[in-house]
């Protein structure tokens, strides 16, 4: 990202000195870096940032966030309807309710059976939305939780025609499932997006900074000292943050959305998604590089360490 300065970087090399394990023959390199910014191209500079463990999670964490941000903003229509469904629920599905039903007639009359079926799931997911947000939502968790534990048998089922009525049974499961996945496409970021919802997804980052430099130095730093460092560093960026650590020791991963972590500090009482084991797999996966390393047995010791550097 080319909007970074040299005090932010400043601010990221005193964040690097908390490493214990880091490369000290690095540092004099950083700090020259610094010190004659104007001289070295951002990608050079990059490239030295990112060879050092803190300071490359944190480049990471500003740019996913950066990502996540640029992906909400590039699809203002998604972002509007979300806006829109949560201001005025009834009032905004009544029209849609009346199309699919208008929709369901049509294909009743063509005798689509594919379709019928499609508008029908449809229907029932918008009015059971009107009764409970929170029954929907546990749906869309159930569906992808089912496919990802069922990926061999969706496989086969996309392949299969049905000879037994198991295996029809199964495979009208598995398109059932799927159906639901494609429909919560409609109601993704729902819990994210708000008029302010960019500095909900900054303050997950800072807590994602904060819980990185605690797990790498347990206890040489005080906490009022860090949430400043911390706090300097957004300031860096044109951001103010104010960070509140009595909170950060039960701050959780909620959600994860694009791939991207979403932490909320411990005065939240949003419940944890059931999705998180799976997204924790696969996040082991990603640091496998680190196994060797002396970083290792702090993250395997720590739970949920892993998704503070994503």
């Amino acid at each position: 990202m080319n909007c970074f300065s040299q005090s932010f970087f400043e601010s990221l090399v005193e964040l690097n000195a908390l490493d214990p394990n880091r490369d000290i023959k690095l540092d004099n390199i950083l700090d020259d870096i610094v010190i004659r910014f104007d001289e070295f191209p951002l990608e050079k500079i990059h490239g030295f940032f990112n060879s050092t463990f803190i300071t490359a999670s944190i480049l990471r964490l500003f740019e996913n966030t950066h990502k996540l941000i640029n992906a909400i903003e590039a699809d203002q229509a998604h972002k509007n309807h979300i806006l829109a469904l949560k201001a005025k629920t009834k009032q905004y599905l009544a029209p849609i309710l009346n199309g699919l039903e208008k929709d369901l007639l049509l294909a009743k009359a063509k005798g689509d059976q594919e379709e019928i079926i499609k508008i029908q799931t449809s229907l029932i997911i918008y009015q059971d939305f009107l009764k409970s947000k929170q029954k929907v939502f546990n749906l869309f968790e159930t569906a992808k939780i089912f496919l990802l534990n069922n990926s061999k048998k969706r496989a086969i089922a996309t392949r299969l025609i049905p000879s037994t009525k198991k295996q029809k049974l199964a495979k009208e499961q598995i398109q059932f499932f799927e159906r639901i996945c494609i429909i919560q496409k409609q109601y993704r970021y729902y819990d994210l997006i708000t008029e302010g919802y960019q500095d909900k997804l900054w303050y997950s980052t800072a807590i994602k900074i904060y819980r990185l430099c605690r797990f790498i130095n347990q206890g040489a730093i005080d906490d009022a000292t860090l949430k400043e460092k911390i706090e300097n560093l957004f300031l860096q960026v044109g951001m103010k943050i104010s960070l509140n650590t009595t909170r950060f020791n039960d701050a959780k991963c909620y959600n994860v959305e694009n791939g991207i972590p979403i932490w909320r500090d411990g005065n939240s009482q949003k419940t944890i998604s059931k999705l998180l084991p799976f997204y924790e797999k696969y996040f082991k996966e990603q640091f496998k590089m680190l196994k060797s390393t002396p970083y290792s047995k702090i993250i395997e010791n720590i739970d949920n360490s892993l998704f503070c550097m994503v």
